[in-house]
């Protein structure tokens, strides 16, 4: 006695979920694990220098300038010997404060510190984007503020994502 009748048309439903399960686990492996350059966060300041933090399966890359001056910073991904920290700061809504969330990636470049920065408070204001620039030497600093509607990414989502060294914030 047989239990299923066969039919030239008649197909296994539960061998072809399994290989559908298959295929969307492979393709989610693929895109959460090991997606060639994946963009952090991009933007481009009211100056009009670009500013991109790329991160691929080793490595962490920060892109920052114009087309006549661009750096380059790149190191392994959460390298403790690196150059490139990570600090965040957040701090609920009170009675008497403002809720904040603070969000910087640091580092250092040829005499320069560049403190890229995502902020949040929940006083009505827009979030603020961009690069301060400070010369190592001097103390001068410039700071370059993102154009909001350029914005892609953030910095929130590396928070846990062992990217970069984190480092107690000094805000």
């Amino acid at each position: 006695m047989t239990r299923f009748k066969s039919h030239k048309y008649s197909t296994n439903i539960p061998i072809q979920l399994m290989g559908l399960f298959l295929v969307a686990s492979f393709s989610f492996f693929l895109t959460a694990f090991v997606a060639p350059n994946k963009t952090l966060l991009a933007f481009t300041t009211a100056s009009g220098k670009e500013l991109r933090i790329i991160s691929t399966s080793e490595m962490v890359c920060i892109r920052f300038g114009n087309a006549v001056s661009t750096i380059e910073n790149c190191q392994r991904l959460n390298d403790p010997n690196g150059t490139m920290t990570y600090a965040y700061y957040m701090r609920p809504a009170g009675n008497s404060n403002n809720g904040l969330d603070l969000n910087h990636v640091r580092f250092n470049y040829k005499g320069f510190k560049y403190d890229i920065y995502e902020e949040y408070s929940d006083s009505g204001e827009k979030p603020a984007f961009g690069v301060i620039i400070t010369h190592l030497r001097t103390g001068a600093s410039v700071d370059e503020p993102a154009m909001l509607s350029t914005v892609k990414g953030s910095l929130i989502g590396i928070r846990n994502a062992d990217i970069f060294p984190e480092v107690p914030n000094d805000f």
